[in-house]
């Protein structure tokens, strides 16, 4: 994860699950509670710091945050 933030975008029209985890914003964090595992945050990370395992849950890379 680099902080760009386009996942945040893409989900805030979704189901609102992603958001920073920190002022600066250099890291972002998933509220599994929201997450409707619909994958639209996947294909636009630059990075390919998020996936979406078989079982429907997310595997993020370092520098996630879970809350």
């Amino acid at each position: 994860c680099v902080g760009c933030g386009i996942c945040i975008k893409v989900c805030e029209e979704v189901a609102e699950a992603i958001s920073w985890a920190d002022p600066k914003k250099t890291k972002v964090t998933i509220n599994i509670g929201k997450c409707l595992s619909c994958g639209a945050c996947v294909p636009g990370c630059p990075t390919q710091a998020i996936s979406l395992t078989a079982e429907g849950a997310y595997r993020p890379s370092y520098g996630w945050r879970f809350g």
